[in-house]
């Protein structure tokens, strides 16, 4: 069984890192994944890691703060998001980005409550 990372009691939303060799090889070798993304990063790129995370319909932002918006700091890296079922605004959770934002300077706000 594979370790869990994290669990909010109640919620239903939990996170792993399990080995999924049949993904690693999908991630690895798939061909247009991999020249989507020299496209974007302007390079060969190299995979670090992965996550799986449960999000079930009906998580508010109160027991998800990363719900909310927020900057992920990932600098020269891709985040991939590979969703096993449909996501909509109403039943699910959609990521938005803010048009413009990666031309936008980061600015550290750990003090800020909840940021």
């Amino acid at each position: 069984a594979a370790a869990l990372d994290s669990l909010t009691r109640g919620s239903g939303l939990s996170a792993a890192r399990p080995a999924l060799p049949a993904l690693e090889t999908w991630l690895r070798k798939n061909v247009a994944l991999a020249s989507a993304v020299a496209a974007y990063l302007g390079g060969r790129a190299v995979l670090h890691g992965y996550k799986v995370v449960h999000l079930p319909a009906t998580l508010s932002t109160k027991e998800f703060i990363s719900a909310h918006w927020h900057h992920d700091r990932a600098g020269r890296r891709l985040k991939l998001f590979l969703r096993l079922n449909d996501v909509d605004p109403v039943e699910g959770h959609p990521t938005q980005v803010a048009l413009g934002s990666h031309r936008l300077s980061y600015y550290w706000h750990e003090e800020f409550e909840q940021s």
